[in-house]
């Protein structure tokens, strides 16, 4: 019996819209056309807490104002 191996290619991190906080990250298999999932090179947990500047330059940072660049951010290389 062949079993049916599931293509998770997409990650994400997964904002609060309120705060532009990471609150998770994960995997999928389908797209997410949705603002608060950002999608990500690779599922780390080194997201969570951050914060992304989504109607800025769309970094991440650790702080919420947005002057603490979080500049080991895999996603600033992708």
């Amino acid at each position: 019996m062949n079993t049916i191996q599931p293509r998770l290619q997409y990650n994400y991190a997964q904002i609060n819209p309120t705060t532009f906080r990471c609150v998770a990250c994960f995997t999928a298999s389908d797209y997410i056309p949705l603002p608060e999932y950002i999608q990500i090179p690779y599922t780390t947990n080194d997201y969570i807490g951050k914060y992304y500047n989504m109607n800025g330059d769309q970094r991440w940072y650790h702080d919420n104002q947005f002057q603490n660049l979080w500049e080991e951010c895999p996603s600033h290389d992708a």
